[in-house]
């Protein structure tokens, strides 16, 4: 019989909650650079906080670009306590691209650049059944401050510029299983468009890509297919690329350029094998993949292929809530006539959905 008499006494004092002075709680840190708006990880770390009510979340932390060999720090704030919702954006770092051109070959730039960004975003998402549905259209203004490193013979014309920025996300997903890699059935589609509004000559960037997950030829296999395209109009300068190129690759640079790739994946074995909390093994898979890109102009080369197979782990480290991946990559770049073989680390976002 449950005895009341046990129950300790306590009043519990209730006041009002300031939501201004709890809009952090950081809760946990990865080793990755993690871009949560394309569900993407690069080499990198990243520091993790969501306020208690669930309305303001804020990443910051380092991250490194593959394609351009550069890195920058970076925090971002995303506030949906109503609608719409609210983005901040601030990173700071190194850039390299080919900002002046001749005949013979582009001059390949390099500096440094200040970014901050504030967008307005409607984050409109639906659930039926097993399908999860997002829209999300945005707009927002950066400004950018650009220095050119001193060995560059030459000069930006605006060393400061206003830009305006267009987003679109649409996605159409299947609820995932635990032991699902992908999706069963997907579709996203994300189109970008940013403009300069400083100087009578405007520099642009279009991307559009789009992802299309299926099932595979057994239980718990998953087949991607990927598509995008990118142009760029360059005078005084160059936006980062929104788009995926092929893998063993880097530093791409094209003004007009668009890149397929096709992957699949399969699971090997579940080991299940644990280390206290520290680490926990769960899964050991296969991808195979075929990428492949091509631009438009005059530089050459204008084709850039490559095929080749993955063999990673994947695991969690101290209850991290996402799993990581860790493995080789070995490819094949087909124009260059060279295996490459490359260390993998990342971590799979799409657990989270």
């Amino acid at each position: 019989i449950f005895n009341t008499d046990s129950v300790p006494k306590v009043e519990y004092k209730s006041e009002l909650y300031n939501k201004a002075t709890h809009v952090f709680h950081f809760h946990s840190w990865v080793p990755l650079g993690i871009d949560f708006e394309n569900i993407s990880a690069s080499p990198g770390i990243t520091f993790l906080s969501q306020n208690l009510l669930g309305t303001a979340v804020t990443t910051g932390g380092y991250i490194y670009n593959r394609n351009q060999r550069t890195g920058k720090s970076f925090i971002t704030m995303a506030v949906e306590t109503r609608y719409p919702a609210f983005d901040m954006h601030i990173d700071y770092g190194g850039r390299r691209d080919s900002i002046v051109k001749n005949v013979s070959e582009p001059l390949l730039a390099k500096w440094q650049e200040l970014n901050i960004q504030a967008d307005v975003r409607l984050p409109l998402k639906w659930t039926h059944t097993f399908w999860l549905r997002t829209f999300q259209p945005s707009i927002g203004l950066s400004w950018k401050s650009l220095k050119m490193k001193e060995e560059i013979p030459v000069s930006f014309n605006h060393n400061n510029i206003l830009a305006v920025d267009y987003s679109l996300t649409a996605t159409n997903m299947m609820k995932v299983s635990l032991r699902d890699i992908y999706p069963c059935w997907a579709q996203q589609l994300e189109i970008k468009f940013s403009s300069t509004l400083s100087g009578k000559e405007r520099n642009r960037i279009f991307s559009g890509q789009a992802f299309l997950d299926f099932p595979g030829f057994s239980k718990h296999h998953g087949f991607r297919l990927y598509g995008s395209y990118q142009k760029k109009t360059e005078n005084y300068y160059t936006f980062t690329d929104d788009i995926i190129f092929p893998r063993g690759y880097s530093e791409i640079f094209r003004d007009e350029i668009t890149s397929l790739s096709a992957l699949y994946t399969m699971p090997w074995g579940y080991p299940d094998w644990q280390l206290k909390h520290i680490l926990y093994i769960k899964r050991i898979k296969t991808s195979w993949f075929f990428d492949y890109a091509r631009s438009f102009g005059n530089l050459l080369p204008n084709v850039f292929s490559s095929e080749g197979v993955d063999l990673t782990m994947e695991f969690t480290l101290f209850n991290f809530i996402a799993p990581f991946d860790a493995g080789l990559r070995t490819a094949y770049l087909n124009e260059e006539g060279n295996l490459k073989f490359q260390f993998l680390f990342a971590i799979n976002l799409n657990s989270l959905y």
